[in-house]
């Protein structure tokens, strides 16, 4: 949660005077559920690491022996496709749920209860390592 609380303040720092209309709105931004584009990130960023880590004798980082890129292989993100929820997203969530119009939901709504058409996926599967990949289950 540390890492994506960094996160979130840099992102207040940088779109303060466009983004943000109060000291309330940042606050509410800065304690808002926690989206599935960090948890990705937070993934991503530590896959990374542990590459790093694994192919130099000089890295260092948060990683800590526990885990290895090898690990990671085996850890898969399985998550709600949020993109019939564009016309509600905020911030960089607009931005980010882009990458989820292949998995379809060309109606808008809840992604829980919205109907989808033929082929579209409600759920995305994302793996990290070797490379970040989004799949169908």
């Amino acid at each position: 949660m540390k890492k994506i609380s960094e996160d979130r303040a840099k992102y207040v720092a940088k779109h303060k005077k466009t983004a943000f209309t109060s000291k309330k709105a940042e606050d509410k931004y800065m304690q808002d559920w926690v989206a599935n584009y960090e948890i990705s990130d937070w993934f991503i960023k530590f896959s990374s690491s542990l590459l790093k880590k694994e192919g130099s004798d000089t890295a260092t980082d948060d990683t800590d022996d526990a885990c290895s890129a090898a690990d990671m292989t085996n850890v898969h993100f399985l998550r709600y496709n949020q993109w019939p929820e564009r016309n509600g997203s905020t911030f960089e969530e607009k931005e980010r749920l882009v990458e989820e119009k292949v998995f379809g939901g060309e109606k808008t709504g809840d992604k829980v209860k919205v109907e989808l058409e033929e082929g579209a996926s409600r759920f995305i599967v994302e793996s990290f390592v070797p490379e970040r990949k989004l799949r169908r289950p």
